[in-house]
């Protein structure tokens, strides 16, 4: 951000850890909460003990795992963070640069340079270059989600369906097919809630990448965001046959509380 003066113009940066909460959160408190942690991390930086009281641009640059949020949906509730203290009003915003980058997105080479020694003379020749740096980073392609097609989330109703049939299960002492079925409506739910604020979180096969975004959109809380990364592990040592000792009917029943609150806030 430039801060304008009669004499000069003066830079003004600060960072924010997220995850970012977007603009269109069904939770009015969570994005409360975002902007109180985007106007703390601002206040620790402004200098000024006055807002600026001219035009201003912005220029935001949000990092994210996975999919992230809509440009469009990133910028307000930051910009009313700064309101009375950075400027006086965000009217005074004449120009904003939104941009996302993908933290994942890693530098693949596709070639036969990796075993030649063409490698070698090209890293030299940007470590001899002042702050340059040279980093070869090969990586897989990223996991797409392989499912038949014509597959699809479930609607509302079958995701109410599972719920119950799994809280069945569980009063039956059936608790591993019950908290999977609970996973499983889970992440139907996520991603139904998803496509309603239109990021599509049909091709992400990470989980810990769909769980980021349900954050990053407000659809679970940073508690339950936390929660659900653990509960995450229990999930896969269930599918991948690996006995865990720590899991509990009481971590079942934690799981269908989070599905039932996720499918309440489904229009």
């Amino acid at each position: 951000m430039d801060r304008n003066t009669q004499a000069m113009s003066i830079p003004f940066e600060f960072v924010v850890d997220g995850p970012i909460v977007s603009q269109q959160t069904r939770r009015s408190q969570r994005r409360e909460a975002w902007i109180n942690k985007v106007r703390s991390s601002a206040d620790a930086a402004w200098s000024s003990a006055q807002p600026q009281s001219g035009a201003v641009s912005v220029t935001l640059t949000c990092f994210f795992h996975g999919r992230g949020l809509d440009v469009d949906n990133i910028p307000k509730p930051i910009l009313d963070a700064m309101n009375g203290l950075v400027y006086t009003d965000d009217e005074q915003v004449r120009d904003l640069r939104c941009r996302k980058r993908d933290l994942d997105a890693d530098l693949i080479i596709r070639s036969a340079l990796t075993s030649s020694s063409r490698l070698d003379e090209i890293a030299q020749a940007i470590e001899d270059q002042p702050d340059w740096s040279f980093e070869l980073v090969l990586v897989a392609e990223p996991d797409r989600l392989e499912s038949p097609v014509g597959a699809k989330p479930f609607d509302s109703g079958a995701l109410s369906s599972r719920v119950e049939q799994a809280q069945l299960m569980l009063e039956a002492g059936q608790t591993e097919p019950a908290f999977l079925l609970a996973w499983s409506a889970c992440e139907a739910a996520l991603r139904l809630l998803a496509a309603e604020q239109e990021a599509t979180a049909n091709e992400i096969a990470s989980t810990r990448q769909m769980l980021g975004q349900a954050a990053s959109l407000g659809n679970v809380s940073d508690e339950e965001h936390r929660e659900l990364l653990q509960l995450q592990r229990r999930r896969n040592a269930l599918v991948h046959g690996l006995e865990d000792p720590d899991f509990s009917e009481d971590q079942a029943r934690r799981l269908l509380e989070i599905v039932r609150g996720v499918i309440a806030t489904l229009a």
